[in-house]
C-alpha cells in the first residue's frame, strides 16, 4: 500500500457527509494504492449509520471505539497501529478533498519515492463564514482564503525554504504527508500522552519535529491547493490561544533552530492583527484551561515597543470593542 489516509472523528456527521464522499469518489482508481481508515471515537450522533451507508461508494476501514480517546491518542493509534501504507496522511473530518487532488498527490509521491516528506498546500474557509453543507459545496465558498504561495509542484533542497511561502509553518496535520516511520517518530513524544493545547508538542507535533530535525532536509512542495479546510466547530474555541501563544511559541522554536528573524517577523506582525480581540476572548473565558496557559502581562511586555501592537489596540477599541 502506498498511502494511508487517517481520519479521526467524533460527532461530526454533518461534515463527514461530504468529506468522506469526496475521498471515496476519488479513491476508485487507486484502490490498490490508497487506503482510508476512519476512527470514530464513540460518536452519539448519526456518524456510524452515515458511514455504513457509504460502503457502496468504495472501500474503507471503520474503527468503532467504545470510548472517546481524544484527537491525540486516536491519531497516534491510527498512524502507529493501524496504517499499512508506506506514507501516511492525517486529515480532519472537516477537510474536503479538492477535485482531482488525490490523483495529483499520487502522481507526486510516485514521482518522488525517495522523498520522506510532502508539504500540501491548502485553502481555508474562515470560521465567520461557515458553509451551508446541506446546500453548497464548501470547496466553492466565495469566502475562501487561498494560499499565498505559487502553485508549482517541486522538490526543495531544504524544508526551511517553504517557511518563506507559508505563514502556517507546518502547523496543520493535513498539510504534511510523511513516510510512516517519520510520522511515528514525530508523534512519539508527549503528543500521545497529552491533550491538544496543553503544550506546543501536544498541539503541533509535526511543526516541532520539523523545527528540530528537518529544516535542512529536502521536501516536496505541492503548490496547488489540495484540501479545503473548514474550522467551524472546534477551531473558534482555540483560535485565540493559538494566535496569542501557540504560534508565537512555535516561531520562537524556529528562531532557536536558525530561521532568520526577518522571516519570522512578518508572521509575528500578522498575528498582532488579532491580539486585542483574541485577548478579550480569552478574558471572557475566565479561569478556563485556555486562559490559565496565557499570561497577558508577559505578552504585553514582549510587544511594548512594537508600534503595530498599539495600532491594532487603537483600531480594535474604536471599531470592534466599543458598541
Amino acid at each position: 500500500m502506498l498511502l494511508t489516509v487517517c481520519i479521526p472523528t467524533f460527532n461530526r456527521s454533518q461534515f463527514l457527509r461530504l468529506s468522506i464522499r469526496y475521498w471515496l469518489e476519488q479513491m476508485v482508481p487507486f484502490a490498490d494504492r490508497v487506503e482510508l481508515i476512519i476512527a470514530d471515537n464513540a460518536s452519539t450522533d448519526d456518524t456510524i449509520p452515515l458511514l455504513e451507508s457509504y460502503r457502496n461508494l468504495g472501500s474503507f476501514e471503520l474503527i468503532r471505539r467504545p470510548m472517546n480517546l481524544g484527537f491525540n491518542s486516536s491519531t497516534y493509534d491510527l498512524v502507529v497501529k493501524r496504517a499499512t501504507g508506506e506514507y501516511v496522511w492525517v486529515c480532519g473530518d472537516d477537510d474536503y478533498l479538492n477535485p482531482g487532488a488525490l490523483a495529483e498527490i499520487i502522481s507526486v509521491i510516485e514521482g518522488h519515492r525517495d522523498q520522506e516528506h510532502f508539504y500540501i498546500t491548502t485553502q481555508f474557509i474562515p470560521n465567520d463564514h461557515p458553509p451551508d453543507l446541506a446546500r453548497e459545496d464548501p470547496r466553492e465558498s466565495p469566502h475562501l482564503h487561498r494560499s499565498r504561495g505559487d502553485f508549482s509542484n517541486r522538490r526543495v533542497s531544504c524544508t526551511k525554504e517553504i517557511l518563506e511561502l507559508e505563514a502556517g509553518c507546518f502547523s496543520g496535520f493535513y498539510s504534511s504527508i510523511w513516510k510512516r516511520s517519520l510520522a511515528i517518530e514525530a508523534l512519539s513524544g508527549e503528543f500521545q500522552y497529552r491533550e491538544p493545547f496543553t503544550s506546543l508538542e501536544a498541539t503541533l507535533p509535526y511543526a516541532v519535529f520539523i523545527a528540530r530535525h528537518r529544516l535542512e532536509k529536502p521536501c516536496c512542495y505541492v503548490g496547488r491547493p489540495i484540501l479545503t479546510v473548514a474550522h467551524t466547530v472546534s477551531w473558534p474555541q482555540y483560535a485565540s490561544l493559538f494566535r496569542l501563544k501557540i504560534m508565537p511559541d512555535l516561531y520562537d522554536l524556529y528562531l532557536e533552530n536558525g530561521i532568520p528573524k526577518t522571516t519570522l517577523r512578518k508572521y509575528r506582525m500578522e498575528l498582532l492583527d488579532h491580539w486585542p480581540l483574541a485577548s478579550v476572548d480569552l478574558i471572557r473565558r475566565g479561569r478556563s484551561v485556555s486562559m490559565q496557559r496565557f499570561f497577558f502581562i508577559g505578552y504585553l511586555l514582549r510587544h511594548l515597543f512594537v508600534i503595530r501592537f498599539w495600532k491594532e489596540l487603537f483600531r480594535a477599541i474604536w471599531c470592534d470593542l466599543l458598541p
